[in-house]
């Protein structure tokens, strides 16, 4: 079957783009303020007793740092819903011009090793709280 003429030539407005990027690059801002003020207060704030617990956390705040850096700065995906598609407009896809695959992939794999270090630090309260 054939795509039909209003589909073969799908794109976003420039104004999409523009508006999407701004509130890409002010949310990334925040969240990296926060994670960098967190990890201030993990490093400091924690009690010496919970060396353990505070090494977890600073490296999930980082998984959550790194993260952020890339979704929101040098991936930037914008995905053309209600089509199962989508293009990277980041900062990596627009010089450097490497694909969104690889972009999914490194995604996939933070959201990965976030996970894990939410879970070790789960375990790791868990037992002191036994």
């Amino acid at each position: 079957p054939s795509i039909s003429n209003n589909l073969t030539n799908f794109t976003l407005a420039g104004l999409i783009d523009t508006d999407y990027h701004l509130a890409m690059s002010l949310l990334g801002s925040i969240s990296v303020l926060v994670s960098i003020v967190l990890i201030y207060l993990i490093i400091l704030k924690t009690p010496l007793a919970s060396k353990q617990y505070r090494i977890g956390l600073v490296v999930l705040q980082l998984c959550f740092l790194f993260f952020d850096v890339h979704w929101c700065f040098l991936f930037v995906p914008l995905f053309t819903l209600p089509y199962f598609a989508g293009y990277c407009t980041g900062l990596l896809c627009t010089t450097i011009k490497i694909d969104m695959h690889l972009h999914m992939i490194f995604t996939l794999l933070m959201a990965t090793e976030t996970f894990a270090w939410f879970f070790i630090c789960m375990l790791q309260r868990h037992q002191v709280l036994l």
